[in-house]
């Protein structure tokens, strides 16, 4: 599922964060949150990915000016249920 679409300049180191309130059952945590892809291959850089329940925060570096990033996430939750979610990242001179 998309999940959203962030916007940063190039030369930016910025952290994002994505909720998973509304999709978890009551009493469900987020568990796990690992960055499955990047598409296309670049020189965006996406590391720290974590979980704080109920939402992943990951922090994206660099990227080719006029490239949209898609990102592709795995979560898991504590009751066994996983997401494979994305978001864009539109990197552009502002």
């Amino acid at each position: 599922m998309k999940l959203g679409t962030f916007q940063k300049q190039p030369g930016e180191r910025e952290s994002f964060t994505i909720t998973y309130e509304d999709a978890l059952l009551a009493g469900d945590n987020v568990a796990t949150a690992v960055l499955k892809s990047i598409s296309p291959v670049g020189t965006l850089i996406v590391d720290q990915v974590t979980v704080i329940d109920p939402r992943v925060r990951f922090w994206a570096e660099f990227g080719d000016t006029g490239v949209n990033y898609k990102i592709t996430f795995t979560v898991t939750t504590e009751d066994g249920r996983r997401f494979e979610d994305e978001v864009t990242i539109k990197v552009k001179e502002l």
